[in-house]
C-alpha cells in the first residue's frame, strides 16, 4: 500500500466540514464527503475530502499541489405544476488545488459554480418563491492543521457566496428581487484519538444581503406582507454553533450524528405589531436541528456491489416576528415559527472495476413541516382555523456510465411533489409537482 492509500485509510475524517447554512457552500456535506442534495453537493463534498486527503504525511517540507476539477453538463426535459417547459439543464463547475504546505499545514481554496434552468420553488421570505433560474457562484478557502501524532485538527475557513435568482424568463441577470450574497467565516476542531471515532465542535457566522431587494409589500395584494416592507429587511447576520460525532460500526458500517443551533438577527427587519404597524424591535429567529444517519457496508455479489444508506432529521425553528394580514383586519403571532421531521434512503448500486465503475444511485426522502401558528386559509381566503401542514416526497435516480478516462455519461431522473392543507396560495406556494429528466456528461480530474 502507497502512503497515499495508507493515508487515506488512517484519516477518513480528516476534512468534513460544517458548512455555514445558506452561506459560502451552503447545505449539509453529509457522510464525510458523500453529501447529497443539489446536483454539486456530492462532488463538491467528495472533492473537499479527496484533495486533502491526497497528501500522504511525507514530511516533506516542499510545496504540494493537487488539481482537481469537477465538470457537469446536463440537458433535458422538465415540468412543473402541471406544465411542461422548453429543453433546459443544469450545470455545475468545481475546482478545488489542494496545497500541502509542509507536515502541518494544508491548504484548499474552492471555486464552485452552478446554473440550474429547470423551475424550483424555494423558501427565502416566508415560505415557498417560484423561480424560473438559479445562478450560484461560490469560493471557500479551507485551512487544514494538525500537529504530527496529535489527535486534533484545526479547519478554519472564510467564503463568499453570490446567488442569482430569475423570477421570470426575461427578468435579467443580477438584477433579480432576491438576489443574495454571504459572506461567511468559520472554525471547526476536530478530535479523532481513535480510527473508529471522530467529534468535531464548530462556531460559523455568515452575514448575508439582498442588494436588489426594496419591498415585498408592493407585490402583494393589501400589503400582506408587512414584516417585509422596505430595503434591507431580509439581510441577516446568523451565528451557528454545532457539535457531531463520528463512529465506525464495524464491518465497514458507519455512523453519524450532529446537534446544530443557529441565531438568526434581522437588524432592518421590525416586528408587526397588531395594530398593523412596525414596532422599533427587530426580528430575531433561532433554529435547533438534529441529523443523524447510517451507511450500511458494502456488499460485494460477484462483479456487482451494493450500498445503502439511511438518514433522519428533526428541526425546530422559533420566531419573533409575526404578519399582518391588511385584507382582513388580522395580526398573525408565530407565523415564521414551524416544526419539521424528516427522513431519506438511498441504494447505490456499483459494476465493474473499482476505478472506473458503473455506479446506478436510487434516493428517496421524505419531510413533513407543520407552522402552529399559522393557519390556513380557503380559496377565497379566509381563515377556518387549522394550522398549516406541509408534506414534500422526492424520488430520484441516476446512472453514471463511464466512457473514457475522466468522463463518464450521466443520467438523471427527479420527481418531486409538496402537498400541504393550505388552499390560498396567491402569495406562496405550498402545493407543487416537478419533474426533471436530464442525460450528459461529467468530466473529473
Amino acid at each position: 500500500m502507497s502512503k497515499r492509500d495508507d493515508f487515506t485509510a488512517e484519516r477518513t475524517r480528516l476534512v468534513s466540514p460544517v458548512p455555514v447554512e445558506g452561506g459560502p457552500l451552503g447545505g449539509n456535506l453529509g457522510f464525510r464527503g458523500r453529501g447529497k442534495g443539489r446536483n454539486e453537493g456530492a462532488g463538491l463534498s467528495a472533492l473537499i475530502t479527496v484533495s486533502l486527503l491526497v497528501f500522504s504525511g511525507g514530511g516533506t517540507s516542499a510545496l504540494e499541489i493537487e488539481p482537481l476539477c469537477s465538470l457537469r453538463l446536463l440537458g433535458g426535459g422538465h415540468s412543473f405544476a402541471g406544465q411542461s417547459g422548453s429543453f433546459t439543464g443544469n450545470a455545475s463547475l468545481l475546482l478545488a488545488p489542494a496545497m500541502r504546505v509542509n507536515e502541518r499545514w494544508s491548504l484548499l481554496p474552492i471555486v464552485a459554480s452552478s446554473y440550474q434552468g429547470t423551475k424550483q420553488a424555494s423558501e427565502l421570505a416566508g415560505a415557498g418563491t417560484l423561480f424560473q433560474e438559479e445562478m450560484d457562484h461560490k469560493g471557500k478557502f479551507l485551512a487544514v492543521y494538525s500537529r504530527p501524532g496529535s489527535p486534533w485538527l484545526i479547519k478554519p475557513s472564510l467564503g463568499y457566496r453570490v446567488q442569482l435568482l430569475k423570477e421570470t424568463k426575461d427578468e435579467s441577470w443580477t438584477k433579480g428581487l432576491f438576489d443574495n450574497h454571504t459572506l461567511g467565516l468559520g472554525i471547526e476542531v476536530e478530535w479523532a484519538r481513535r480510527e473508529s471515532f471522530s467529534a468535531r465542535f464548530a462556531y460559523d457566522y455568515a452575514y448575508s444581503f439582498f442588494p436588489n431587494h426594496a419591498s415585498l409589500e408592493s407585490q402583494a395584494p393589501g400589503g400582506y406582507a408587512r414584516e417585509f416592507a422596505g430595503a434591507g429587511v431580509l439581510d441577516s447576520h446568523s451565528n451557528m454553533g454545532s457539535v457531531s460525532a463520528a463512529w465506525d460500526l464495524g464491518r465497514g458500517a458507519e455512523a453519524e450524528t450532529s446537534l446544530r443551533l443557529t441565531q438568526r438577527l434581522f437588524p432592518d427587519q421590525h416586528l408587526v405589531t397588531p395594530a398593523g404597524l412596525l414596532s422599533a424591535d427587530t426580528r430575531e429567529d433561532f433554529r435547533t436541528s438534529w441529523k443523524g444517519g447510517v451507511r450500511l457496508p458494502l456488499i460485494p455479489t460477484g462483479d456487482w456491489r451494493v450500498s445503502t444508506s439511511l438518514e433522519a432529521s428533526a428541526e425546530n425553528l422559533a420566531s419573533n416576528q409575526g404578519s399582518y394580514d391588511a385584507r382582513r383586519v388580522r395580526h398573525l403571532p408565530g407565523f415564521h415559527d414551524y416544526r419539521q421531521l424528516s427522513a431519506a434512503g438511498g441504494l447505490r448500486i456499483f459494476h465493474g472495476e473499482e476505478r472506473r465503475p458503473l455506479v446506478f444511485d436510487l434516493s428517496a426522502s421524505w419531510s413533513w413541516r407543520r407552522y402552529p401558528h399559522r393557519p390556513v386559509q380557503d380559496p377565497l381566503g379566509a381563515y377556518p382555523g387549522a394550522s398549516l401542514r406541509q408534506t414534500t416526497w422526492l424520488l430520484g435516480a441516476s446512472l453514471s456510465y463511464p466512457v473514457a478516462r475522466r468522463v463518464s455519461l450521466l443520467f438523471d431522473a427527479r420527481l418531486l411533489r409538496a402537498e400541504s392543507n393550505q388552499d390560498y396560495q396567491a402569495l406562496y406556494r405550498y402545493d407543487y409537482s416537478a419533474a426533471n429528466y436530464l442525460v450528459g456528461f461529467s468530466y473529473d480530474y
